[in-house]
């Protein structure tokens, strides 16, 4: 295998037809204006990253009734969010019925809700509304099976609410990819979901699947499936551009078949010379691997997820590497039916 940096220029491979019904959150929403300091924060943070004070206006509370457990909390900020089946989506629920619906931020902290469109089964206590409905404290939400109860303000204290239910959270998308890729229509379409599902587990911004095959050498060669970006009120989008990775930690977890994640550079004394020199903070390399056999082999890799990010991501939890470890495993299974 070629130690050279490799240079990926992808084709573009949009898939229209799965975003099509999907509502748009507009790319002003990229950035969190705190009201008291004047910091703009990031698109997902919780509370302010200078004052510490709480960018919350109000939550979704989910009664039990579907897929998402009794109590589990959807903080909303002062932003727009989508909330449904799909990777693009704000707040993952993994149900085929739960097409995404659209809470659109107005201002003055209120909220508008707009319905699946064509099709899709949501009602604004218990009766079906017409799209930009205005939501008040104590609306229910019922999006397919599941029930939320919309709230104004901070929950109440002592209420755990999503940023410490991560891994809950982790692995509802984890089972809504399992669903759009056992649902895909090609293998790149497959790919397409999970690379977006480690990008919305990791918060990293950049993804690529590359599928293992050999070259008329005989040796190993990693050729480019997908390419995606996280893209500010747009979910994940392909790319049509070359960017540069990390060859050297992308290797390494194919020599040795390991999950490899960074969640932050600088708190790490050593690093890689191409992390170093393109200036990443973060990165993740993700094996798919197929075998039977006890012991690993570079021949058992049919495939690897590397993502990256100029940014270091949030501290990213011990339950992450058995989650993607599970969807690496599926995507296994699903690539050798195709091939």
């Amino acid at each position: 295998m070629s130690s050279n940096p490799l240079y990926l220029m992808v084709p573009t491979m949009s898939d229209n037809s799965a975003q099509a019904n999907a509502p748009t959150v507009n790319d002003q929403d990229a950035r969190q204006l705190c009201l008291y300091c004047d910091h703009e924060n990031a698109y997902d943070a919780l509370s302010c990253e200078s004052c510490e004070s709480s960018l919350l206006v109000g939550y979704l509370e989910s009664e039990g009734e579907g897929v998402i457990p009794q109590g589990l909390l959807f903080p909303l900020c002062r932003r727009s969010y989508r909330v449904g089946r799909r990777m693009s989506d704000d707040y993952v629920i993994p149900c085929h019925s739960a097409n995404s619906i659209l809470l659109e931020y107005m201002g003055d902290d209120t909220f508008r809700l707009h319905p699946p469109s064509p099709k899709g089964f949501c009602l604004l206590n218990d009766q079906p509304f017409e799209s930009g409905k205005s939501l008040v404290a104590g609306d229910s939400i019922r999006l397919g099976a599941d029930l939320f109860t919309f709230f104004e303000g901070d929950p109440p204290e002592g209420t755990t609410i999503f940023s410490a239910q991560t891994a809950q959270q982790a692995q509802f998308i984890l089972h809504g990819a399992y669903m759009e890729i056992a649902a895909a229509a090609d293998l790149n379409s497959a790919c397409e979901v999970a690379v977006d599902a480690v990008l919305k587990i990791t918060k990293m911004d950049r993804g690529v699947f590359f599928l293992t095959d050999t070259d008329e050498a005989g040796e190993l060669v990693l050729r480019q499936c997908v390419t995606r970006e996280t893209t500010f009120g747009e979910g994940f989008t392909d790319v049509d551009s070359p960017f540069k990775i990390s060859q050297t930690l992308l290797q390494q977890s194919l020599l040795d078949g390991g999950t490899i994640i960074i969640d932050d550079a600088r708190k790490r004394t050593t690093l890689p010379h191409s992390m170093v020199a393109l200036n990443l903070n973060s990165l993740a390399c993700i094996p798919i691997v197929y075998s039977e056999r006890r012991l690993y082999s570079i021949e058992d890799c049919i495939g690897i997820i590397y993502t990256d990010s100029f940014m270091p991501t949030r501290e990213i939890e011990p339950h992450v590497v058995p989650l993607l470890t599970m969807l690496a495993s599926f995507l296994s299974t699903t690539i050798m039916n195709w091939r």
